[in-house]
């Protein structure tokens, strides 16, 4: 199983895409999960994409207006953590979203 993110200009058009930009296993979620519950510093937009794994709770979407808080977040992550799975996946995420910021699209993310 795994959470599908996907770049478009809207969740429908989204939703209907055959390939996602990225998809996130259960070992990547529960890692990264691990390192945003143990971290003092708030980082709302990635807990929004890993809350929940499963179900429509796990859905989410990141506007394009908020991406650049998003790579923030994301570097923030990558520059405290030592786990390579999680390192791995928020770099290809941040270079995912950096498409989407020059594009003009936002992030949306489907759960199993």
């Amino acid at each position: 199983m795994s959470k599908d993110i996907f770049i478009a200009r809207d969740i429908e058009t989204a939703g209907h895409t055959d390939k996602p930009a990225i998809s996130m296993t259960e070992k990547i979620w529960e890692k990264l999960y691990t390192e945003v519950k143990k971290e003092k510093m708030p980082f709302p937009l990635i807990w929004k994409i890993i809350k929940h794994y499963y179900g429509s709770e796990g859905d989410f979407t990141i506007a394009r207006d908020q991406i650049l808080k998003l790579q923030s977040e994301i570097n923030d992550i990558i520059k405290t953590t030592k786990e390579t799975d999680v390192i791995n996946f928020l770099s290809l995420l941040k270079k995912i979203s950096k498409k989407d910021k020059e594009k003009n699209l936002s992030l949306f993310g489907f759960a199993d």
